[in-house]
This record gives structure tokens, sequence and C-alpha cells, in this order.
């Protein structure tokens, strides 16, 4: 399973603990294990908090810092054990919640739908909730709908459900300073939800999100960017094959427009452009090259 992570400044507002202070203990005592980005920035993930917060309980207790770092060691090394056992069982206990959204789904049941969903943020967290619930019932009901064993009404069900209940939770945690990010559906894409989770993963790790929802002319793009002085352009594509008009014009704006401009929903080598980055459909990846793209400061 790969797993979400996010730049030192994140790290240090989850975990009280300055950043400055965070790598002095990385160079003294060779602490954490970040993971470098392809252009070279280190980033970290839920356990390098956890290991931060613990490391910092003993210090206020009065323990010394290379005590304390001993004991943190010895309770990773049974922690990493005891995690692989739990692996299994919390695979299957997303799958359980997998199956409990796409039945109250088939039977339109909004109530059990919004049980399952709040059940699934009381265990985890937003990160891990679009990851391995969310975009797994999103990519099984598409699966379906193609298939012909659900019907329009179910997705169209599915996507009005989670637009209100995502667009609510990126209205109460609008409060990041990281750079502005475009967010919004090629010409004739009319499904947002993709781009929806997207956009809250990607306000999760620090970054402002401007959403403009589905089939955007690319023409609106510019002086939208112009505006709000937007770091980064993301738009989404998962319904249709990109065609090559699309790529001439997602070029001619490339060109147009000072900011990087993404592509989700497509990988490489199912397009031909010159100036767009592509994404992919699989979010992890997509944000660790958004990370790449438009790092944070």
């Amino acid at each position: 399973m790969l797993m979400n992570t996010f730049p030192i400044r994140i790290l240090a507002e989850r975990t009280g603990v300055p950043p400055s202070t965070i790598r002095a203990w990385e160079r003294r005592y060779g602490i954490l294990q970040a993971e470098r980005t392809l252009s070279g920035h280190r980033h970290y993930n839920d356990q390098d908090v956890l290991f931060i917060k613990r490391l910092q309980e003993y210090l206020d207790q009065g323990s010394t810092i290379s005590k304390a770092i001993r004991e943190l060691d010895e309770w990773q090394s049974g922690e990493s054990l005891h995690q692989s056992q739990l692996q299994v069982s919390q695979e299957q206990q997303w799958q359980h919640l997998v199956d409990k959204i796409l039945q109250a789904i088939s039977y339109f049941d909004e109530q059990q739908l919004d049980i399952t969903y709040q059940q699934a943020l009381s265990l985890y967290a937003v990160d891990v909730v679009t990851e391995q619930i969310l975009r797994p019932t999103l990519v099984i009901l598409g699966a379906r709908w193609k298939k012909g064993t659900a019907s329009i009404a179910e997705e169209h069900f599915f996507s009005t459900y989670m637009r209100n209940k995502i667009g609510a939770r990126l209205h109460h945690t609008a409060r990041n300073t990281g750079p502005m990010l475009v967010i919004a559906c090629v010409p004739h894409e009319h499904h947002e939800l993709g781009s929806l989770m997207f956009a809250l993963s990607a306000q999760n790790a620090g970054y402002r999100v401007l959403l403009l929802g589905t089939n955007l002319p690319l023409d609106q793009v510019l002086p939208v960017v112009n505006k709000v002085q937007a770091a980064g352009v993301v738009l989404s594509l998962v319904t249709r094959p990109p065609d090559a008009t699309l790529a001439r014009q997602l070029d001619e704006l490339a060109d147009e427009v000072n900011v990087p401009i993404m592509l989700g929903g497509v990988a490489d080598g199912d397009i031909t452009t010159t100036s767009v980055h592509l994404l992919g459909g699989d979010f992890s990846l997509a944000l660790q090259r958004l990370f790449d793209i438009v790092p944070q400061s």
C-alpha cells in the first residue's frame, strides 16, 4: 500500500515541533526515513508524525533524546511486526466498507450511505478514506456502469452525495497557505468526483484549491489563473479517451499560461502532448507528481 506523504511544514504543524528542530534531530541522530521526491524534496508520512509525537512525549517526561530514540527504535521494531499482522484485517475492513457503500448505492439509501461514510471517517484519516474506500468504490461503480450492471442513476446518486460531502469539507478546512491550484474538468467531461477527491487530498497536503467543476472551456483558465495567482492547474479527464484535438488545445493552453498544466486520469502514453504533465489515475502517485511539479516552500 502506498502511503500518502507531505513536506516537513505539514509534519511540523501536526506534531507541534518546529522544522528546524526536526532537521537537527535528523542530522544528529539519523531518525526518520523521509522519502525523496523526483526533485529531491524530503517528504514524510503518518508514521513519522507518530514517531515525533512519541519522541516529544519522552522528552517532556525528562528523558534524554538519545535514550528516547533508543526506546522508540525498539518500539518501532515491534510495531512493524504488529502492523504486518494488522494489514490483512485492515484491508478486509476497507473492503467491508466499500461493499456497504455499494449496497447503499444500489438501493439509493442515502441514510445508510451517510452512516457508512461517517463510520469510515471515524476510523481512518481523510486521505485513507479517499484512497482505500472512496476511490475503489468509484472504480467498481464505473466498471459496473460500463458492463450495464449499474445504472446512470446510481452513479449520479453517489456523485451528488459525495459532491456535497467533499464540498463541505473543502469549505470548512480552507485555511491553508500553500500554493494555489485551479482544479476543473476538461471540456465535455461531466464526471467531477475524481477531481473532487483529488482536491481534498491536495488540500489535506497543504495546498489551497479553487474548484471550477465540470466541462470547463479551456479559454476560461488563463483569466482565473491570473486573478487568483495560481501556482498550477489540474484538469481531469476520466470518461472518454483523449484525442489529438484535446492534446493540441492543452499544449496551446500551456503556452499561454505561465504555470504548470497537469492532466489527471490520463496515464503516460495515452496522449501525445509536449507541455502538459500527466498525473495518471492513482491518487497517491498523482500527489507525488504534484509535489514535484508544484513544490511547497
